[in-house]
């Protein structure tokens, strides 16, 4: 029956509650001394959002909007970032967004190509700095919106770009549908068809979670860059999945659904065989009539001969108003609205 559909979404919403949380950004802090090479060098290493490093003998290709961390060593040991025992100058391809104890924190700026960034001639105070291959990648910049706030997040191409969009999209689809369908469930006057319609409706609860899953993996792996705006996107994502699988279960919850679908599908039978009472009375009394008058003719017509045989011409005339009386119930059934919601009864009792 179409109430047992609706619990099994209310099953179904409640799992869905229990999704992984989105991951916080947290500060890294100083950088650890046994991250540095053990040698008398000056050596570049990179601490990337993730917490791990890259070495002088690294490389690594970083898209625009990726926060890293740039520290120097010297046998062995952190140099303090002071602006004396060392600074980072500029260069293409990066912006210095501050300067901390121990290191610099850059972020790699939007290239229309590919571009190497030459940190170790970024130091003027050394000389013979090694530094692991940086290059600035140009990525695809694409804009997600979710409760109203839109979110610019950098992926690798365009097709990446491509399948976030369209997940975003669907997403916001398939929540406003849900939730509209189960808020429609508390309206008073939510007849069984419409109910039916909205049971339709909840099934994109599903698909819901489907894009859900896809927008985290996708803004996650940004995320692990250092792309802020993904960040924040996991965790908005998360806030509004909550919210709307929470809402959508309340509104379920408060609809008593078995109830209304039972009392909707008494009445719409009550409302039926009240037309098939009233076809009776009708048919019957219209049947009575025709018949009684199609005997008295051949009563009259058989007085007259004996040569007279009764044939289904004889019944022509039965057959007409039978079929009249069988298109009138029709236009009313439809007329009155009753055809959709028998149907959706039928559906109900005998899962059609």
């Amino acid at each position: 029956m179409r109430a047992k559909a609706f619990s099994i979404v209310v099953l179904v919403v409640i799992v869905l509650l229990a999704g992984a949380a989105a991951p916080a950004a947290a500060q890294q802090g100083e950088v650890d001394s046994s991250r540095c090479p053990d040698t008398v060098d000056n050596n570049v290493v990179l601490r990337l959002p993730d917490g791990s490093t890259v070495g002088p003998d690294g490389s690594v290709a970083l898209y625009p909007g990726t926060r890293v961390d740039v520290v120097l060593c010297s046998g062995g040991d952190v140099e303090p970032a002071d602006g004396v025992a060392w600074s980072l100058e500029p260069a293409e391809g990066i912006t210095i967004t501050s300067a901390e104890t121990d290191h610099y924190e850059i972020e790699i700026a939007d290239v229309a190509a590919d571009r190497e960034v030459d940190l170790g001639s970024s130091i003027p105070e050394r000389d013979a700095v090694r530094a692991p291959g940086l290059t600035a990648a140009a990525g695809h910049a694409v804009d997600v919106t979710v409760g109203g706030d839109s979110y610019r997040i950098t992926v690798a191409n365009e097709s990446r770009a491509a399948a976030l969009q369209s997940h975003s999209e669907a997403y916001r689809e398939n929540a406003t549908a849900v939730t509209e369908a189960a808020a429609s469930l508390t309206a008073s006057d939510a007849s069984v068809d419409a109910m039916s319609d909205s049971a339709a409706e909840l099934d994109r609860v599903e698909p819901l979670q489907n894009n859900y899953d896809a927008l985290q993996s996708g803004l996650f792996d940004a995320a692990a860059r250092g792309d802020d705006d993904a960040v924040a996107a996991l965790d908005a994502y998360e806030s509004h999945r909550a919210e709307t699988l929470s809402s959508v279960r309340e509104d379920l919850e408060s609809a008593d659904v078995d109830g209304r679908a039972n009392d909707g599908a008494t009445s719409v039978l009550l409302n039926v065989l009240g037309f098939l009472a009233i076809g009776a009375v009708v048919g019957g009394a219209g049947g009575w009539y025709v018949t009684k008058d199609i005997m008295d003719d051949i009563g009259y017509k058989r007085s007259r001969g004996s040569a007279f045989d009764f044939g289904s011409e004889q019944l022509t005339k039965q057959f007409v108003v039978a079929g009249a009386f069988l298109v009138a119930a029709l236009a009313a059934l439809v007329g009155t609205g009753l055809h959709g919601a028998l149907l959706a009864v039928l559906r109900a009792v005998i899962g059609l």
